[in-house]
């Protein structure tokens, strides 16, 4: 797409006389490539549910859960779930919970919670 249109007094400062051509790129969500983030979250999906694992080894007779909090601006939180559904989840580990926005108006949000997984009681 192509738009021809007189620059704006102090955006281009270089001293040049005549037409300016300049190229801008406009990221679309069709040019986003998740795949480094996409990656990274799973690594450390793995990392954190090892490291809980770990620690809930004394507490067998406990219903033992972890919540992951996620924050950044690479996936959205429709990219978790099958995040987590193709993680092993350690023995350890009960349930998988995350914090997800429950909205509360069209700009505004509470933090919420929503159950990833769960094993069957008796297992």
């Amino acid at each position: 797409m192509w738009s021809l249109r007189k620059t704006y007094p102090g955006e281009d400062d270089s001293p040049r006389d005549g037409i300016t051509v300049s190229h801008e790129l406009t990221p679309t969500f069709d040019d986003f490539d998740d795949a480094e983030a996409t990656e990274g979250t799973a690594l450390a999906i793995r990392a954190e549910l090892e490291t809980a694992a770990a620690k809930f080894g004394a507490y067998s007779n406990d219903r033992r859960l972890v919540l992951l909090d996620f924050y950044g601006d690479q996936l959205w939180e429709d990219d978790i779930l099958p995040l987590v559904e193709g993680t092993s989840i350690p023995g350890e580990i009960d349930e998988v919970w995350r914090t997800v926005r429950a909205w509360v108006s069209a700009d505004g949000y509470e933090i919420g919670y929503d159950r990833l997984y769960a094993r069957p009681v008796n297992q």
